[in-house]
């Protein structure tokens, strides 16, 4: 191997380059850290709180989650924009005109954002024509092309305040809607105003990474967090309908604007027929943490509830998902997100099957035990048939006869298996219930059941007594 003359290749001092493959890992490894962090620092914290320990240490946590959040966001918008100016970015470094690349500094995003904030309360004096509504394009593109700037997004919505934040979504709709709307490409079948919405929601998740650092933008999300009868709940469902949100300030949310209002009846008719509680739920489906603490949390922490509501009885897990079936079983939307954060807190999407964390086996029983209860929507069943195909082990185990369900790990007859719980024959078969009626329904929990064959199979064991399915005499349900 011959050495390069100084000053020349990758020693020259002018030159800027990047290996793709290397910026790839690193935002996958950020990415998996930012998550990590997340999640684990939110299940310390639940366990501290159920034995009354402060959670202040975790603090320093949170902090890092943030440094890890800022530099995710960072790294993407160099890896596309490097892209998009260096076609056919391979293998190996590439060489890029870093000035062709600006990056603003936090001070300089900030100042920034409070401008484009400044600039849209400007426009909200002006009467609405075309020339207002062709300016608030130009600041929506200008604001969604810096969609990953943390700094800038959260001083823009710090700007805006908490009203002005949760009424922007609106604004985007009509902006769409109007005649002479700005004609974006659908992508993938996504009409351009959704488009428009989801990175907008991007957006503001990015400016969550970015709350402790902003002025005012921690109260805005305080605010938006509060609930109450007058909250803008459509705008605040689009707000985190994508994209990765703290895990405590989802589940305030939409505890504030979902299930609180569910266990009282004041769930607005309009919520459900306009999709807003299933964007809610949605989000939750993609963070299982605060999924779980939404619903389950619940009971153990008593929030104050939102301003003007009527009390609430103190109610079991089983309660809450009992009446969140109810509203979700009248629409077909809300159904399925319903269905599917179900699945997700119960760690269907994250954890395999006889490896489950407590939390997430925990959450699966109380919904394994409430399901014959719940008013069911066929967008639901599939879901539920999920959660059986994650826990074969234990619908496989069954309790002794003279035993009743409960949760807590205990050996059973197969060799390698220990079940997070148990469940009697009847509360077993109640649940599989909810989801033979056909073979679609039941698709995902007969792969589950071939999973565990096979694995038991390979150790040597005779699966078929304990396997027996109960599918092959399926109730007409």
């Amino acid at each position: 191997m011959s050495l390069m003359p100084l000053g020349t290749g990758p020693l020259v001092p002018t030159l800027s380059g990047i290996d793709p493959s290397l910026m790839d890992a690193l935002i996958v490894a950020m990415g998996h850290a930012h998550a990590t962090l997340g999640e684990q620092s939110e299940a310390i914290r639940d366990q501290l709180g159920r034995v009354d320990m402060s959670t202040s240490t975790l603090s320093t946590v949170k902090r890092i989650e943030d440094w890890a959040g800022e530099q995710l966001a960072r790294l993407r918008v160099r890896d596309e924009r490097i892209r998009g100016r260096v076609p056919g970015w391979g293998s190996g470094v590439v060489a890029y005109d870093g000035g062709e690349v600006p990056y603003a500094s936090s001070e300089e995003s900030r100042e920034q954002g409070a401008a484009l904030a400044d600039l849209h309360r400007h426009y909200a004096g002006e009467s609405d024509d075309e020339g207002l509504r062709a300016r608030h394009r130009d600041l929506l593109d200008r604001l969604l092309a810096r969609q990953d700037d943390a700094d800038l997004a959260a001083a823009f919505f710090a700007g805006l305040g908490a009203e002005r934040t949760a009424a922007l979504p609106g604004d985007v709709e009509r902006l769409y809607d109007a005649p002479g709307s700005p004609s974006i490409p659908a992508d993938g079948g996504v009409p351009a105003k959704e488009q428009a919405l989801a990175r907008l929601a991007t957006t503001f998740a990015a400016a969550t990474t970015a709350a402790r650092r902003t002025p005012r933008f921690d109260k805005v999300m305080d605010e938006l967090a509060r609930g109450g009868d007058d909250a803008n709940r459509d705008g605040l469902s689009w707000l985190v309908s994508t994209g990765r949100f703290p895990t405590e300030w989802l589940t305030a949310v939409v505890r504030a604007n979902v299930v609180l209002p569910m266990l009282s009846g004041t769930l607005r008719p309009a919520d459900l027929t306009n999709g807003t509680t299933a964007r809610f739920l949605a989000a939750l489906a993609a963070n299982p943490a605060a999924a779980r603490a939404a619903v389950a949390g619940l009971v153990r922490d008593r929030p104050a509830q939102p301003p003007a509501s009527p009390p609430v009885p103190s109610p079991t897990v089983e309660g809450v998902l009992t009446a969140m079936s109810t509203y979700a079983a009248g629409d077909r939307r809300t159904g399925d997100a319903f269905g599917r954060m179900l699945a997700a807190a119960s760690g269907v999407y994250e954890e395999k099957d006889g490896a489950h964390s407590p939390d997430a086996a925990r959450f699966a029983f109380h919904v394994i035990m409430a399901v014959p209860s719940f008013d069911l929507h066929d967008g639901m069943r599939r879901h539920l048939a999920e959660i059986g195909g994650s826990y074969v082990t234990e619908l496989a185990a069954r309790a002794e006869p003279h035993e009743e369900s409960r949760f807590g790990a205990f050996d059973d007859d197969l060799q390698g298996t220990t079940p997070a719980f148990r469940l009697t024959v009847e509360d077993g078969d109640r649940f599989l219930r909810t989801f033979a009626g056909t073979n679609e329904h039941a698709e995902p929990f007969e792969r589950g059941m071939a999973r565990l064959t096979r694995r038991l199979l390979a150790r040597g064991e005779h699966p078929l007594a304990a396997l027996d399915s109960p599918h092959r005499n399926r109730p007409d349900r």
